[in-house]
């Protein structure tokens, strides 16, 4: 363990495992520890660059309902996008002071893509 101060979003969903598998597959996410019991995971932690997300089943009453705001520059925005299409991710367009692709996870989880390009 470290001294240093460490970060995570937590998102609360109904089934970790299946929620991991999805932002490793679709999302380019690595899934760095699950903790299982009786055959089912009740938590994952994954990562992507310096993103670290826990995701935990045990409040099942604040599933769905998280949002992260991610910025880029515009060739990783794009390279993000390109790959994204490429999966088969679902995009929506949405705006939050400036043009935002909306990916949502499995379970109502929404991650906000700042467009670069838009200044506000």
């Amino acid at each position: 363990m470290t001294d240093r101060w460490q970060d995570a979003t937590i998102l609360f969903v109904s089934d970790a495992g299946a929620t991991a598998a999805f932002y490793a597959d679709k999302l380019g996410f690595t899934v760095n520890w699950r903790h299982d019991e009786d055959g089912r995971t009740l938590a994952a932690g994954i990562s992507r660059d310096d993103c670290s997300l826990l995701l935990n089943t045990q409040r099942p009453d604040r599933v769905g309902k998280g949002a992260i705001y991610f910025g880029f520059g515009e060739a990783t925005y794009d390279a993000i996008r390109a790959d994204f299409l490429a999966k088969g991710v679902g995009l929506k367009d949405g705006w939050w002071g400036k043009r935002l692709m909306i990916v949502e996870d499995p379970d109502g989880n929404q991650l906000w893509f700042a467009d670069p390009r838009d200044h506000g």
